[in-house]
């Protein structure tokens, strides 16, 4: 429990700074990640936390190469995806939760924060008036609370996914 409650407080923290500051501290996301290889540990062992990383990280690595490729053909320069697409948070993000997931629900954790980041935009956007800023990261880490709760007290099974991966 001691895991899941650091994890919920550093998602929070994460929220609150990425919404109020549109920037966030290291230190959220260390003790982000120390709580998520905690709970990673407590269903698992060292080696599957690696293997699930590595696999995380690979699928990571090349969505960021084809959004690489991507603006830089629709900008017709190569160009720095961190200079005005992608935020250093949002990639810390990205990192730290690679660590918590398996493969298959990395990719479906990343599928359904993206579409609801997608669907809270229009309130954002009202609120923030002319900027056009999106707090990525603190909308995954909302989606990341309520991930991390539903699974602590079981009100969801993704057990399909579980046929589909074996």
């Amino acid at each position: 429990m001691f895991w899941l409650i650091l994890s919920l407080i550093s998602c929070s923290g994460i929220v609150i700074e990425d919404f109020k500051n549109r920037l966030v501290h290291l230190y959220w996301f260390l003790l982000l990640m120390i709580g998520l290889v905690g709970l990673h540990l407590s269903k698992s062992n060292w080696l599957n936390i690696l293997y699930d990383a590595s696999l995380n990280l690979i699928f990571l690595f090349v969505l960021f190469i084809f959004l690489f490729v991507y603006f830089s053909i629709k900008e017709k320069k190569l160009i720095n995806l961190f200079n005005q697409h992608i935020g250093i948070g949002d990639l810390l993000f990205f990192l730290v939760i690679s660590i918590y997931f398996t493969f298959p629900y990395y990719i479906l954790f990343f599928t359904i924060s993206l579409v609801f980041s997608l669907l809270f935009l229009p309130i954002i956007f009202y609120f923030q008036g002319r900027s056009r800023d999106i707090p990525l990261a603190g909308l995954q880490a909302m989606v990341l609370i309520f991930w991390m709760l539903l699974d602590r007290f079981n009100g969801i099974s993704f057990t399909y996914l579980n046929i589909v991966v074996n």
